[in-house]
């Protein structure tokens, strides 16, 4: 009787090994899942999307001289696209012309010479990712003029010829400026970029308020 009983306890003992050793795996895997879970490293993010910038030129005239008196403007300008909305932009300015009618043709030495440093902030209401591109510009400008021109002109009433005194006004020329700005992207990758430009600045020293209008060419870099 009592062998029997030590042959009971024994067969017990072998069943209950396996179903231990089974429970063992069985509650060892989750930990190992989280395991492998807590050291897994992050997937990379994404590159951040880039703000492209753009080298624009710009001819163009301007009244810089007088409603009547127009100069050539040539225009070299840096903008960069900050976000979806907005831009800025820097650029440098030449201006130079003469008068081609009126009295002050006909009179010596009559010419304008200007050179100005601009900067403005774009906002594009549609977006800036779009072939087509409209933005309103709000900035300043500062540089410098010198104006050739005449302080009288007349006649004698005895003599059949012109009198008249010379005149030279230059200075600094300081002030704020508005801008509207529409272009097209052209081709598939739209790297370049063609359109027009129409500005109004009002400041200090020599005309105090004029409006320009230039053609632009872009390229995107």
């Amino acid at each position: 009787m009592q062998l029997s009983s030590r042959a009971f306890l024994s067969g017990l003992v072998a069943l209950a090994l396996p179903v231990a050793g089974h429970a063992q795996t069985t509650t060892a895997a989750p930990a190992s899942a989280a395991l492998a879970e807590t050291t897994a490293l992050p997937a990379p993010a994404a590159d951040a999307p880039s703000h492209p910038a753009f080298l624009r030129m710009g001819v163009g005239r301007t009244e810089a001289a007088g409603p009547t008196y127009h100069c050539l403007r040539v225009a070299v300008e840096y903008t960069r696209l900050l976000c979806r909305h907005w831009g800025a932009s820097g650029r440098l300015v030449g201006i130079g012309g003469q008068p081609q009618e009126g009295m002050a043709s006909q009179l010596p030495n009559q010419n304008y010479r200007a050179g100005y440093a601009e900067a403005e902030a774009l906002w594009y209401p549609f977006g800036n990712a779009r072939r087509v591109l409209f933005a309103v510009g709000a900035g300043g400008f500062a540089g410098y003029y010198q104006h050739n021109g005449y302080s009288f002109v007349g006649n004698y009433a005895e003599a059949p010829y012109l009198r008249y005194s010379l005149a030279t006004w230059q200075g600094a020329h300081a002030g704020l400026l508005g801008s509207l700005n529409l272009e097209v992207g052209l081709g598939t990758t739209q790297r370049w970029r063609v359109g027009g430009k129409v500005m109004k600045e009002t400041g200090l020293g020599g005309v105090t308020a004029f409006t320009s209008h230039s053609l632009t060419l872009a390229r995107r870099f």
